[in-house]
């Protein structure tokens, strides 16, 4: 097995877009750009430069090749996943194969490298290749939900329960009976939404999150060095989906679209609070889910957390985990595996 230890992603950029040529059904997480845009926000927080390091090892044989990125901090002899520092709900090795011998020997390897040190490996999906050769050792840790989607509307509407059809029912007539029209837009690579509608978003998402009260420049700043910022405009994958009412915005989700899997994936799904009384989300989810419909896909993948409003609009669970141990323990894990 050969092994390249780099602390520069972007000398693995070839590297990683061949692996995901062999392996297109990797989700669009753990594509060379998402992580790029990863690898930017760590290091623009300067106070943990002296102490982190994100690594990455590109391990390769006859027939196989895998990335497995970390961050570590060798005073403290600690192993950390990216996605301990956010924007990554779903973190994963980027590999060509699930082969577990394959795996189970570039574990190894790391394990031999960072002997004794602790590993906190948060955000493992239970349909994560990772998840598929340490199962027997995980956690569980959050749930997230994903719509299956049918062939047609009209299926997935008859399968929500009474009192969930006539919730839609009563967002639109809200709308309707106030003379609010609403418009259904998405935006993509090929119709990129303008600065102006994107600034409009995030606002919404900041003053949900109390971001607002903060000046000009930390706001700013926190904009710039947040991985989401440039991933849900700037990703090949990405596509948004707004409901907006004479330019106003009334909810809008962004996220990221994978081809092979059929499945739309989405951190991101905000309301504007001033028109909460007419449920947005609803409209938005409802108008979203006959968009997909039509363009053939199979599922809405609504990420990290269970709030009610997702499995009310028909989502069902899936679960994240989390490893945590040591690496002697995984070492001893994968030999006996």
């Amino acid at each position: 097995m050969n092994i390249v230890d780099t602390l520069n992603i972007y000398s693995l950029r070839d590297a990683w877009k061949q692996i995901l040529k062999k392996n297109p059904a990797i989700k669009p997480t753990q594509t060379y750009e998402y992580y790029c845009n990863l690898f930017f926000a760590f290091y623009a927080r300067l106070m943990k430069v002296g102490r982190w390091r994100m690594r990455f090892y590109y391990f390769t044989d006859d027939n196989d090749a895998c990335i497995i990125p970390i961050v570590v901090n060798r005073k403290r002899k600690l192993i950390r996943s990216v996605s301990y520092y956010g924007r990554l709900d779903y973190d994963d090795i980027i590999s060509t194969t699930q082969s577990k011998k394959f795996l189970d020997d570039c574990l190894q390897e790391i394990c031999k490298t960072y002997p004794h040190y602790v590993i906190d490996w948060c955000n493992i999906n239970e349909k994560s290749i990772l998840f598929s050769i340490i199962e027997k050792i995980v956690v569980k840790q959050e749930r997230c939900v994903a719509i299956q989607l049918p062939n047609i509307y009209e299926q997935y509407n008859a399968s929500l329960p009474k009192h969930q059809r006539q919730n839609i029912r009563t967002a639109y007539n809200r709308l309707q009976a106030d003379n609010i029209s609403f418009e259904f837009q998405q935006y993509d690579i090929f119709n990129p939404i303008s600065r102006s509608m994107w600034k409009q978003c995030e606002e919404i998402y900041e003053r949900r999150h109390d971001f607002s009260y903060v000046n000009f420049v930390r706001l700013w700043y926190n904009r710039v060095s947040n991985p989401y910022h440039h991933i849900l405009t700037k990703h090949l994958e990405h596509e948004i989906y707004v409901i907006k009412s004479n330019n106003i915005i009334l909810a809008y989700m962004a996220g990221l679209y994978n081809e092979a899997q059929k499945t739309y994936y989405v951190p991101r799904l905000c309301i504007n609070e001033k028109y909460s009384r007419y449920s947005p989300g609803i409209v938005l989810i409802n108008e979203t889910i006959k968009h997909l419909i039509s363009q053939g896909t199979k599922v809405l993948d609504l990420m990290l957390g269970d709030e009610t409003y997702k499995t009310a609009m028909g989502g069902y669970i899936h679960d994240n985990y989390s490893l945590q141990t040591t690496t002697d323990e995984l070492l001893t894990y994968v030999h006996a595996s």
